[in-house]
């Protein structure tokens, strides 16, 4: 004990000693990685193995992420990647590059359904439903003689089984004209646990705007126009002047199909500052 403090009695032996540290750290992270290497398929085989079964090229996919993750024991690559407005998730195996589970969100009909129809909503696991459960078709119809609506005038954005401590809940959120809804229904007994509402802010008072800006319509516009999408197929959730920091904005959000947009624009010089959609 007495000999390593005497080795550590000088700065330059401290130093000298983390900088040996840091160089066998650097090898230890270096030779793990390049075992993970050899041993995993990689993420460029896992998008390859994700695009492969979805029936999409590269050049159609306009944003994708790929993490590696160890879950339980195994490597895993997550695969997110849009297509086209739609929205796919993979879970790859990272050593046999076997699909453990994939999703997709659809916002319209795709071209050919027939490709796709296995891939949307399932899951190569383990069906929570069982005898006991009631329909997901019963719980949509619930969830809307809550709100007063019909099917006709909604679009749903999720439907999902779902275990909540234990409870098997039915996840409903819908859009209309009017608002948002978000319920969750019992899935063994049908009642409703829990239910929100989410009204739109529509502004269209003009008298709250200065003659310098550009106008809330007109914002809507940009926005649309941003997203290549006609106004007439867009439901509108937000479109508000706001203060950001002392700069004066329009907040504007939209559905078109199972998409949600939201766009933060210049209320003088109509840029857009920031977008999103998921």
């Amino acid at each position: 004990m007495k000999k390593i403090k005497e080795y550590f009695n000088t700065p330059k032996k401290v130093i000298l000693s983390v900088i040996v540290l840091f160089v066998l750290c650097g090898i230890v992270f270096f030779a793990t990685s390049a075992i993970l290497n050899q041993v995993l398929i990689g993420k460029k085989e896992a998008k390859k193995i994700a695009l492969a079964d979805a029936g999409i090229s590269a050049d159609n996919v306009s944003r994708i992420s790929i993490d590696l993750d160890f879950d339980h024991g195994n490597f895993e690559y997550e695969v997110e990647f849009y297509s086209k407005g739609n929205e796919y998730e993979y879970t790859i195996d990272g050593k046999s590059g076997e699909i453990i589970s994939k999703d997709a969100d659809y916002h319209k009909s795709v071209e050919n359904p027939s490709q796709h129809q296995e891939l949307q909503n399932t899951q190569q696991t383990q069906p929570l439903e069982d005898n006991n459960t009631i329909s997901l078709d019963l719980a949509k119809e619930k969830a809307l003689q809550s709100a007063g609506l019909s099917e006709t005038e909604i679009t749903f954005t999720k439907t999902k089984l779902d275990r909540d401590d234990g409870i098997l809940i039915y996840e409903i959120e819908f859009y209309s004209t009017q608002a948002e809804y978000e319920y969750e229904i019992n899935a063994t007994n049908g009642e409703i646990v829990g239910m929100e509402t989410k009204p739109y802010h529509i502004d269209s008072n003009n008298s709250q705007n200065s003659d310098k800006y550009i106008g809330v319509d007109q914002a809507k516009s940009i926005a649309a126009a941003h997203a290549e999408i006609s106004e007439s197929e867009i439901v509108f959730s937000k479109a508000k002047l706001e203060n950001d920091d002392g700069r004066t904005v329009y907040e504007i959000e939209f559905y078109y199909g199972k998409i949600q947009y939201e766009y933060i624009i210049d209320a003088v010089s109509g840029t857009i500052i920031e977008y999103d959609f998921e």
